[in-house]
């Protein structure tokens, strides 16, 4: 009995499947991230959250349900949304603000949760100009809370200057 000393026919066949499968791996993985399936932002915080605004006196923000927000990525702006200075948009600094709760500033603490309220002052909410106030008594103005960890907007409410 003679056995035939072919080796080359396995070596293509072997090639082709191994390209075939590194091929079909690739096109999965560009698919997956593609198609969603793996993120790379973090989850929004879902909250209710209410606010008043009172002229030259304070700014009240509530946080009515929901998740905790972590203050060491929560952001707050203020835009002017009806007067005189419409669509002047300021962020507002929280270094100066009061958490009801601890009596304490809200940067102080963990986390912004439900039942918590806090204040800030209006010159810090809506800042003095050479020409006067930039809100007046029944304007309207948006308080915009933003997660700075996904740049997403958490809540925003138009309130009205009282």
């Amino acid at each position: 009995m003679k056995f035939i000393g072919n080796k080359e026919a396995v070596s293509p066949v072997v090639g082709v499947m191994l390209m075939l499968v590194v091929t079909l791996i690739i096109a999965g993985v560009v698919s997956a991230f593609g198609g969603g399936l793996v993120s790379t932002t973090s989850a929004t915080p879902q909250a209710s959250i209410s606010s008043s605004l009172t002229y030259q006196d304070t700014l009240k923000v509530q946080h009515n349900g929901g998740d905790a927000i972590s203050t060491k990525a929560f952001d707050l702006k203020a835009r002017i949304a009806s007067g005189s200075n419409i669509d002047m948009i300021f962020d507002v600094p929280l270094k100066n603000s009061t958490l009801l709760r601890t009596g304490d500033s809200i940067v102080n603490a963990s986390s912004f949760q439900t039942g918590d309220v806090f204040t800030v002052p209006w010159k810090e909410v809506i800042p003095k100009s050479t020409y006067g106030e930039r809100a007046e008594k029944g304007d309207l103005v948006v308080i915009t809370v933003i997660d700075k960890n996904s740049g997403k907007q958490i809540s925003s409410q138009t309130v009205t200057v009282n």
